[in-house]
């Protein structure tokens, strides 16, 4: 689903659901914004309400925007996400319950016997390989980039 973004004015308001509409109407208005930017590089997007470009903005997730030539755009939330009632737990609970999450996500098919695990690791799996290795792994646990660094160095 793709967001809808939009430049506000005092001469009016602008809105796309690509930001190139935004480039082919006027792109003297458009700034390459340096924080997204670094959002971009960290998160691999640049999150809500913030877009590539300074003037620019994304409707988040459940809102609307008004807009007048006087009061400019305000937004408004129409919707929230229900959450689910988390009961609280205290640190020991909160690991008991980590482990046994990760008990259930342990999904390694052997090799050779069980003596080695082939674990997929590259993002996002990476994080959530490490941790399951580590918390069934006896020993040093060797992924597939350690193969591929050995075979590039031979």
């Amino acid at each position: 689903m793709k967001p809808l973004s939009y430049l506000a004015s005092p001469e009016g308001l602008v809105f796309c659901s690509e930001l190139r509409s935004l480039w082919a109407l006027d792109p003297s208005r458009l700034r390459i914004s340096p924080s997204a930017v670094m959002q971009y590089l960290a998160f691999g997007y640049v999150p809500d309400p913030d877009s590539i470009f300074e003037a620019v903005r994304k409707l988040p997730p459940g809102h609307l925007l008004l807009w007048s030539a006087q009061k400019g755009t305000e937004l408004r939330r129409y919707w929230t996400s229900p959450h689910p009632e988390c009961p609280p737990m205290d640190e020991t609970e909160l690991v008991e319950t980590l482990r046994a999450k990760l008990d259930v996500r342990r999904r390694f098919t052997s090799r050779s016997g069980g003596s080695a695990w082939r674990v997929p690791v590259g993002w996002p799996g990476f994080v959530n390989g490490c941790c399951v290795m580590s918390r069934h792994a006896s020993g040093r646990v060797r992924t597939f980039f350690d193969w591929l660094r050995r075979r590039r160095i031979r």
